[in-house]
């Protein structure tokens, strides 16, 4: 997604990869002010908004307050067809996140803590007939233990969402593979040691599927359709 012109109303949306502790930066450059605002959108798998900026027509930098169910000015003005560098470190242990523009530090907010990740990212304007340009969009794992990174880079569960079957690319052998729906109840298990689980029979909806191994366990959050 590397100098991407977005000229209209949902822009660009891709899936991504989730870390508990991650810093996701990217370039922007405004075509020109007065016309359309410019918006980066970080969502959870389910389309809560855990993170957002905007580039708006004015010229001002606005990023997403939890706490005030919206967007909240910065001090942070901007001018047309210069790029900058964002930066948004995002931390679920603490539901923090914060917010800078060329290193600097502009704004520090909570996270719902309802939300436990991210999955989705969308560049989208409002289409007031002016474009935005992005490009060098990073993702990075930003937790210290690098045993938890390294955790978060040999578990991986496709398709997500799912309609029948559940994959899992994981190290070692697997002892046992538990579903929980949203309210935490153990809605199935197994302990035959395969790579995939069918989950054809289970309700839409949003689940939790840990993964043991003889060596660690494993957690993620799944949508069946």
């Amino acid at each position: 997604m590397s100098n991407e012109s977005v000229g209209a109303e949902y822009g660009i949306e891709s899936t991504v990869p989730s870390y508990g502790k991650a810093t996701i930066s990217y370039d922007i450059n405004v075509e020109t002010l007065g016309g359309s605002d410019n918006y980066f959108i970080v969502y959870s798998d389910e389309y809560d908004v855990v993170a957002a900026v905007d580039f708006d027509y004015t010229g001002t930098v606005l990023v997403n307050d939890f706490e005030q169910d919206g967007l909240a000015e910065t001090t942070k003005t901007f001018t047309a067809n210069k790029w900058y560098n964002v930066k948004i470190d995002l931390d679920f242990a603490t539901h923090i996140a914060k917010y800078y523009v060329d290193s600097v530090l502009l704004y520090t907010t909570a996270i719902d803590p309802a939300v436990t990740g991210y999955g989705i990212l969308d560049l989208m304007t409002d289409d007031y007939g002016t474009s935005f340009y992005v490009d060098n969009i990073q993702i990075k794992n930003a937790t210290l233990a690098t045993s938890d990174a390294a955790k978060n880079d040999i578990f991986r569960v496709y398709p997500n969402p799912t309609v029948d079957v559940l994959n899992f690319d994981i190290a070692g052998k697997i002892n046992t593979v538990e579903v929980y729906n949203a309210a935490g109840i153990l809605v199935k298990s197994t302990k035959d040691g395969a790579k995939s689980l069918n989950v054809a029979a289970l309700t839409k909806g949003s689940y939790v599927v840990k993964v043991t191994t003889e060596n660690a366990s494993y957690t993620k959050k799944v949508i069946k359709k």
